[in-house]
């Protein structure tokens, strides 16, 4: 967790929230590489952002995102995630989004 102990209540609290607004942002940041990396390998739904209140995604302090790539109930999604190369596609596709993120990040932390 996020501490800080030295901290009074009310300052405490404006820290994380102003964390956790920063952590969120970041979020949509690499969503939206993320969404545009993938879009030429897979269908996407018309709505593919989109959030929820998921215990792992609410961290202050890590910027987090959940990637759904299918449902097992739904044969044409069971026939590309039973794909290596469809697999394959997408894991690059992934690592090239978490690229661009982290050398945008790099490149603003420079002086």
């Amino acid at each position: 967790g996020f501490k800080l102990p030295k901290q009074k209540q009310n300052v405490a609290s404006a820290l994380m929230n102003l964390a956790a607004r920063e952590s969120k942002s970041e979020a949509m940041s690499f969503a939206l590489k993320t969404v545009a990396a993938v879009r030429s390998i897979t269908e996407l739904s018309t709505n593919p952002l989109r959030s929820a209140a998921f215990v792992v995604l609410k961290a202050p302090d890590i910027p987090s995102v959940l990637v759904e790539l299918g449902y097992l109930s739904n044969t044409d999604d069971q026939n590309l995630l039973s794909s290596v190369e469809w697999r394959g596609e997408m894991a690059e596709a992934m690592a090239k989004a978490i690229d661009i993120y982290f050398r945008r990040e790099t490149a603003s932390a420079a002086p």
